[in-house]
């Protein structure tokens, strides 16, 4: 077995002979990394030649805290599954209430499933009885390929960088229409009286904005 970076298998992160067995794992890969692979085989009669080239891409961990209280999230990730039965099965002992903007709802304590899936544009308002941490494993997402449509009036709106950024530049490409953006802290970011409290908006975090016309 072999695995590339590269599909010319000039350099390999990994050669192994002498495995039986029909799969094999392998370590030390970088996130969100395309690698190739192939494999040949050999009996008796010798060794046969290289197999057709696979690829794979490798997944990204993003950790989200939630503190206990009110929370306002989102992640840079898109989950392997998106549905949230799935995506948050390890905290729905401590999670209460999970609400997008739309005020649709999840509420596991009752059984209630408004939302089904995880949106990556959206950000959620989740209610924590403790403290505990979300775990989003998936392929990392290209900010300037995922665009976010916003109408008129509030969006609670993800954000979708690696990576803290400050609220102007992030924000730059809706600044004509925007009013106001809040985070959970209650912070603002208000262009036109120059108000920054926001600072840099960061990875995890969703927020709240407010636009006068519908932007992109």
């Amino acid at each position: 077995l072999q695995v590339a970076a590269s599909s010319s298998f000039s350099t390999t992160v990994y050669s192994q002979t002498g495995l039986t067995s029909a799969s094999q794992s392998v370590s030390g890969l970088a996130n969100s990394t395309q690698y190739y692979w192939r494999v040949n085989a050999t009996n008796a009669g010798g060794t046969g030649g290289w197999s057709q080239v696979w690829n794979f891409t490798t997944s990204v961990i993003h950790d989200v805290v939630l503190p206990q209280g009110w929370n306002m999230i989102s992640s840079c990730v898109s989950p392997q599954d998106s549905m949230l039965s799935a995506l948050l099965n390890k905290i729905t002992a401590r999670l209460v209430i999970m609400k997008n903007g739309a005020g649709q709802v999840y509420i596991p304590q009752f059984g209630i499933d408004q939302i089904v899936k995880w949106n990556p544009r959206h950000g959620y308002q989740v209610y924590m009885q403790a403290t505990d941490t979300l775990t989003v494993t998936g392929n990392e997402l290209d900010p300037q390929s995922t665009p976010i449509v916003m109408s008129q009036g509030w969006s609670m709106i993800s954000y979708l960088r690696n990576s803290s950024m400050s609220a102007d530049s992030a924000l730059t490409s809706i600044s004509g229409n925007i009013v106001i953006a809040k985070n959970n802290q209650g912070q603002v970011y208000w262009p036109a009286f120059g108000i920054n409290t926001i600072g840099a908006m960061k990875p995890g975090q969703g927020y709240l904005i407010y636009l006068q016309a519908t932007s992109t």
